[in-house]
């Protein structure tokens, strides 16, 4: 018997035609994989790359930016009397915009410089105090008296020489008696004995922004002490996670709050260096910079680390954990 003659089409059709024609069916699926594993290289690359600028960004700032204020003491009371050696002997000419009273940096960052130094600071204080005290309101409360008591010594200070400069000085037109109505109606103070303000409060800012953001440099430390603690002490396993939670939640916005803190800081630096170099005489900023390191030596030096004293806020990172 003779067998059935097959379609053409079907007799055309073989393991290798169809082998080619699956393998074409796969070609977009093949460039879509490859594009999307491409795309996934690229964004890890890129990401790697911010993590190693954003890690460094924090390095620079812990190590150079904020680093510890007995060595900055030296350093900002060296470069107050070679600056001010410059400015009496007119080496450099005041005719730099930073040497003019109303550049945009004396105008709105300085002239409001607590209230600049507030508004970064306190945040960076509370998410750090809520994490390594697990949200205890009381102990937190002690981290904010810090703040409280820095702001006290500013507004302290600046007063007493506001005041001491309007008793000894007068105005270039006799008939206004007080510092504020001569300058208000736009003449001129003389001869007033004028404390460096702008000294005072940038060095106190410095020096309390320094301090606040040293739990920073031991922040990973501490979560791994948490660990620790939560795998050793079973009766306190959901205070640690607790704390580990809030650790993991609130670190890319302190971290972020750090940076700020250092960017201030150098801001603050810049400015101080500018009044050294072209404002008030050697001996006002002698005396403004001795006051500010007088508050810091009190304050952090030995009333915040007096442990037996019931009066003390206590230093930074002193925790319930």
């Amino acid at each position: 018997m003779v067998s059935p003659r097959r379609p053409l089409n079907e007799a055309q059709t073989s393991p290798k035609s169809t082998k080619n024609d699956s393998y074409k069916s796969n070609l977009p699926t093949k460039k879509r994989n490859q594009e999307n594993s491409n795309k996934k290289s690229f964004d890890c690359n890129q990401q790697s790359v911010m993590g190693f600028f954003y890690s460094f960004i924090i390095y620079v700032i812990k190590r150079i930016v904020l680093c510890p204020v007995n060595i900055k003491v030296g350093i900002y009371l060296m470069t107050l009397i070679l600056f001010s050696l410059i400015k009496d002997f007119k080496i450099i000419p005041s005719t730099y915009y930073l040497a003019y009273k109303q550049n945009i940096f004396n105008k709105y960052f300085v002239k409001f410089g607590w209230g600049w130094t507030l508004a970064i600071l306190t945040p960076f204080v509370l998410m750090t105090s809520s994490v390594y005290n697990c949200f205890n309101l009381v102990s937190m409360k002690n981290h904010l008296i810090r703040i409280f008591i820095a702001t006290i010594f500013w507004f302290t200070f600046t007063s007493i020489f506001e005041y001491i400069d309007n008793q000894t000085g007068s105005c270039s037109k006799n008939e206004f008696k007080s510092k504020l109505l001569c300058k208000t109606n736009k003449h001129e103070w003389l001869n007033g004995f004028d404390i460096s303000g702008h000294t005072f409060l940038l060095m106190h800012s410095l020096f309390v922004m320094n301090e606040e953001s040293t739990v920073f440099s031991s922040w990973t430390k501490f979560y791994e002490s948490l660990e620790k603690r939560e795998n050793l002490e079973s009766s306190n396993e959901r205070f640690y996670r607790k704390a580990k939670i809030l650790h993991n939640k609130l670190s890319p916005f302190i971290k972020f709050n750090y940076i700020l803190i250092g960017l201030l800081s150098i801001l603050w630096e810049v400015m101080l260096l500018s009044t050294y170099l072209f404002f008030h005489s050697m001996l006002h900023k002698l005396l403004a910079a001795f006051c500010a390191i007088g508050v810091w030596f009190l304050t952090y030096k030995n009333w915040y680390a007096d442990k037996n004293s019931m009066l003390s806020p206590g230093l930074p990172g002193e925790n319930s954990i």
